[in-house]
């Protein structure tokens, strides 16, 4: 900052003062406004937040303010004050709360900062939530919407500053405040560890229930979930019906979270009664869904096989929620899932690859990744079906580590599964079984075979080392649980062990009955493995030539979805380990960049010229060279073509 001009050292005064300050009234007090901002934009010392204009560094504008005298800063806050008064009233409560605060003003600053997280300005709005509370008499008077806002900021994955506004909501001398800051904590936690806190915490008074019976249900389906979350149902289905006791006492949101908790139970045994009307209200009440329903609508369309249905609300829950980072990061785990259900191993693998740059680039900036468990098994998943088998091995022994640190039985059931199916897809049966055993185990209570998706792996694998009279009777246990939770998968891989465990001719009928069955664009990755199992069938009776036509049609298809390195195996006999990627120049400050100046990046990665990017974009030619220059001082390049150089390919950008 040394070295302004005049105009520009004004600018920068007036901004130390408020977390964000409009332009518009700066443009009309302040003489040669634009200069001064292109001055302080090419420096990196402020930047623009839409409307606003702020200093991104607390140090700068710490410094700023302390060389201001008392006087000045009291002149400068009334000023501000007064320009602000007709058009922008949150800024305008910032300053008064510095000259002559009243009775309102903590409350105004407070709904101001609920605002401004909404909008996605979280530090903003931490420190309009962080004025209030300084000039308020009461923080009695602030808790309720305290509790708002650290429920706005965990949206936004803002974990510290939401457990900070938690802590000070559940000290309330009002139930209904108490009870849903825990129920928030409760939420948080799960988010960033997969656990639950004590029981001692998540426990409700009889006091509580009588005072504040809505927000004791809310808590009650709040953990519901979570156990869901975790595959931990019974225990779901018992709050659930806690929860439901206190139903006349139900607003909209707990009605929403009621309908979640039972749609997942029911998708959970095969039931898709309770996930279709959820997909019915949606359409109807779009504005008024909640995205914890909407998640839980698509998680069961998933688990019932309506998978165009549940793309479309994934689809909406993601338009709706684009700003919020905790509900788009888990819109794209279920995504993940929904595009490995139907096989298409190419479309997984972009949406894996985007929730790993978003982890590593939360990482970077110091927050919370959330979902981690969801994390760790997809990038297994990826780098599995991609071929490189060594990577995977760390990414499933963090998997375990956190699945057994946690008690997280799904976690561990989803991991020996995936693991099982790879060693059985690359012809080691005997290794399988370990790990599809375990899965069995694991999930003796499950009703639905179509959850795990592991019983026609194991009966795969038992047939594949000659032990034939397990994998009997593992199929008419199958036989007997698709009856009570019918499914086409399920009915698929019935088919497909039935050709396993006969003999003659008629394993030929039955392995091209299966094939039929899996004849739509949904069962491709299926069809592939039915091919692959008949050309097993086929070579040990001799038929080689045979043999090697359904192997290579098993090949086919699986390039066909984008799992090349399985088609190869099935192709050369081995697996040939993907080069791992050259380590790219190492880019330290990429997190510093704004939101704004990324853009441009991406944009000139992209190939795109200033002019052509000033338009897409909105802005100036003269704004694009301002944060180009920026970003160039940031990263240390010293041409246009230097920085497309250091991040051709870097995933670091995908987040963008």
């Amino acid at each position: 900052v040394e070295g302004l001009t005049p105009n520009a050292e004004a600018l920068l005064r007036c901004l130390s003062l408020s977390p964000l300050t409009p332009l518009r009234p700066l443009v009309r007090r302040m003489p040669g406004f634009w200069e001064a901002v292109d001055e302080l934009e090419s420096r990196g010392t402020i930047e623009r937040r839409g409307a606003f204009l702020r200093i991104p560094h607390g140090f700068v504008r710490a410094m700023v303010q302390q060389a201001m005298g008392a006087s000045e800063r009291r002149r400068t806050h009334l000023a501000l004050a007064e320009d602000c008064a007709d058009t922008w009233p949150q800024v305008e409560a910032w300053h008064v709360s510095f000259i002559d605060p009243d009775e309102e003003t903590p409350q105004q600053l407070a709904s101001h900062a609920l605002g401004l997280v909404r909008r996605g300005l979280t530090a903003g709005g931490a420190e309009y939530a962080e004025r209030a509370i300084r000039v308020c008499n009461d923080v009695e008077e602030l808790r309720g919407q305290l509790v708002e806002i650290a429920e706005a900021l965990s949206d936004h994955g803002q974990f510290a500053f939401s457990r900070r506004y938690t802590r000070i909501a559940s000290r309330s001398n009002r139930a209904a405040v108490v009870v849903r800051a825990r129920t928030l904590e409760v939420r948080n936690v799960f988010l960033e560890t997969q656990t639950l806190p004590s029981s001692l915490f998540t426990s409700w008074s009889r006091y509580e229930s009588e005072q504040a019976p809505a927000e004791v249900a809310r808590l009650q389906l709040t953990l519901a979930l979570c156990h869901c979350e975790r595959g931990e149902f019974d225990r779901a289905q018992e709050l659930l019906a806690l929860a439901e006791a206190a139903d006349e006492h139900f607003r909209d949101s707990e009605a929403q979270l009621v309908q979640a908790v039972r749609i997942l139970l029911d998708g959970n045994r095969g039931k898709d009664g309770a996930a279709f009307a959820g997909f019915v209200s949606l359409q109807e009440h779009q504005d008024a869904i909640r995205p914890s329903f909407g998640l839980a609508v698509a998680q069961g369309l998933v688990l019932t096989e309506h998978y165009e249905a549940a793309s479309a609300v994934l689809d909406h829950i993601g338009e709706t929620c684009a700003a919020t980072r905790v509900w788009k990061r888990q819109v794209d785990c279920v995504r993940a899932d929904l595009e490995m259900r139907l096989g298409r191993v190419s479309q997984a693998v972009d949406v894996i690859d985007r929730l790993i740059a978003e982890s590593e680039a939360d990482k970077r900036r110091g927050l919370v990744v959330v979902r981690q468990d969801r994390i760790l098994l997809l990038h297994a998943w990826k780098l599995l079906l991609t071929g490189r088998a060594g990577e995977a091995g760390l990414v499933e022994e963090q998997a375990a580590v956190r699945a057994s640190a946690t008690n997280n039985h799904r976690l561990l059931v989803e991991l020996n599964a995936l693991q099982g199916r790879y060693l059985l897809r690359t012809d080691c049966a005997a290794e399988a079984i370990g790990h599809l055993r375990r899965c069995e185990q694991l999930s003796a209570d499950e009703t639905n075979p179509n959850v795990r998706r592991f019983e026609g792996d194991l009966i795969e694998a038992l047939v594949g080392i000659g032990r034939r009279e397990h994998a009997t009777l593992l199929l008419q246990k199958l036989r007997d649980r698709a009856k009570a939770c019918p499914s086409q998968w399920t009915d698929l891989v019935v088919s497909r062990s039935e050709a396993l465990l006969a003999a003659g001719e008629t394993a030929t009928d039955l392995f091209g009955r299966a094939l039929r069955q899996a004849s739509t664009s949904e069962f491709v990755f299926e069809k592939a493995a039915i091919h692959a199992a008949f050309s097993a069938r086929l070579a040990d009776n001799g038929s080689m030539l045979k043999a090697r036509e359904q192997r290579l049609a098993a090949a086919a298809l699986l390039r066909e979805v984008g799992a090349s390195r399985l088609a190869d195996h099935l192709r050369n006999g081995q697996i040939v380990e993907e080069p791992k990627a050259p380590t790219l120049p190492d880019l330290p400050r990429l997190g510093e960049l704004s939101d704004e100046e990324l853009k441009v990046v991406e944009l000139v990665r992209a190939g795109m010229k200033n002019r052509e990017i000033s338009e897409r974009i909105f802005v100036s030619l003269r704004t694009v060279e301002l944060r180009l220059t920026a970003v160039y001082r940031k990263l240390g390049v010293g041409s246009r073509t230097e920085l497309v150089s250091r991040l051709a390919g870097n995933p670091r950008l995908a987040a963008v």
